[in-house]
């Protein structure tokens, strides 16, 4: 099977960071990676500048014949 990323950018709602957090962290995640196929998640912070507005970023692999 072919392996594939995917990458996904987000901006938490101003005020409700810490809400976001642990839902991503504590529910999304597990939830995820219960989904056959995916075979792995990760999550970083960025620091958005510019054009680029961007806080975070999730990148996701993914083992499919078909994403």
């Amino acid at each position: 099977m072919a392996r594939y990323r995917l990458m996904v950018f987000t901006n938490p709602v101003e005020g409700q960071e810490d809400e976001f957090n642990d839902w991503y962290t504590n529910q999304h995640l597990p939830d995820l990676l219960k989904v056959p196929g995916v075979v792995s998640a990760e999550r970083w912070g960025m620091r958005p500048g510019g054009a680029f507005r961007w806080r975070d970023i999730a990148i996701y692999e993914l083992e499919a014949e078909d994403p």
